[in-house]
C-alpha cells in the first residue's frame, strides 16, 4: 500500500442485515454435495458462471444518506469521489461472511475511490465487494444509462443495483486508463443471490434504485485494482454516446 502523504486510506468493513443479503451477496464459488443447506449453487444466466453466498451478518448497514443533487439539467450524480469524506459511506464486503479468505479495501487516492484487494477461490469463495449507501432518496425518473468513470486493470467487474424489491447486474470492463462506460438501465438483468436470471420483473429505472455496488466475480483470482472517479445516471444523448 502506498504511504504517501496524499493517500488517504479508508478501509471499511461493516457487515449488512440479513434482511438484505439474498438480494446483495454474491461469489463464484461452485457448489458440491458436501455443502450445507443454503450454499451456493452454479449459476444458471446465459452470461454467468457465478453464484452468491448467504450471509449470516445481522448487523445494522449504514444509516441512508440523501442522494447527491445533480450537478447539471443532464446527469444525476449518483457518487462522486471528490474528497476523502466521499469515500466514507462506502463499504466492503468479502467472501469471508461464507468461509473465504479473499480482501479488499476502499481507499481515497487522487479524487478516485481505489477499490482493492485480492480475489481467492479458496475455501469455496469467491468475490470481493464495496457497496454504497442506501439512498434515502430516490433518483429522478427518466434517466434511461448509469455512466461509470473508472480506470481498470483489465478485469470484467460487475456492478449491482439494489431496488425495494430486487437485484440487477450488468458486468463491464473498464479501460486501463481513465475513461467512461456507459450502461444502459435496459440492459441491467434481476437476478437471484445465485446470479441466477428472474423472470417476470420490471425492467430497471432510475427512480428504482436505493443502492449500488460493484463486485469482482468469476473466478478472477490473484490481485486487481479498480478507481472510480464517478457514477452518474443519464441519457444517451447526455452522456455523449453513439
Amino acid at each position: 500500500m502506498d504511504d504517501s502523504p496524499g493517500l488517504v486510506i479508508r478501509k471499511v468493513m461493516r457487515p449488512f442485515p440479513l434482511a438484505f443479503v439474498g438480494l446483495l451477496a454474491v461469489s463464484a464459488c461452485g457448489s458440491n454435495a458436501s455443502e450445507p443447506v443454503g450454499a451456493p449453487s452454479t449459476a444458471t444466466g446465459p452470461a454467468s458462471t457465478t453464484e452468491a453466498p448467504a450471509s449470516t451478518t445481522t448487523s445494522r448497514p449504514p444509516e441512508p444518506v440523501d442522494s447527491p443533487p445533480p450537478d447539471d439539467g443532464n446527469r444525476w450524480m449518483l457518487a462522486d469521489f471528490a474528497t476523502p469524506a466521499s469515500v466514507d459511506a462506502w463499504y466492503v464486503q468479502n467472501d469471508t461472511v461464507m468461509g473465504g479468505v479473499s480482501s479488499s479495501s476502499v481507499e481515497f487516492d487522487a479524487g478516485t475511490m481505489v477499490f482493492s484487494g485480492v480475489l481467492s477461490t479458496d475455501n469455496n469463495g469467491g468475490f470481493t465487494s464495496t457497496r454504497g449507501p442506501v439512498l434515502a432518496d430516490a433518483p429522478a425518473e427518466g434517466w434511461t444509462s448509469m455512466s461509470i468513470e473508472a480506470e481498470g486493470d483489465g478485469r470484467t467487474y460487475l456492478v449491482q443495483v439494489r431496488t425495494d424489491t430486487d437485484s440487477y447486474v450488468q458486468r463491464f470492463t473498464p479501460a486501463e486508463t481513465m475513461s467512461v462506460t456507459e450502461l444502459r438501465l435496459a440492459d441491467f438483468e434481476a437476478t437471484d443471490w445465485r446470479l441466477s436470471p428472474l423472470t417476470g420483473r420490471a425492467p430497471l429505472t432510475s427512480e428504482a434504485i436505493r443502492q449500488v455496488s460493484i463486485y469482482l466475480v468469476d473466478k478472477q483470482e490473484g490481485e486487481f485494482v479498480l478507481r472510480v472517479r464517478s457514477l452518474t445516471l443519464g441519457t444517451p444523448d447526455a452522456l455523449g454516446a453513439a
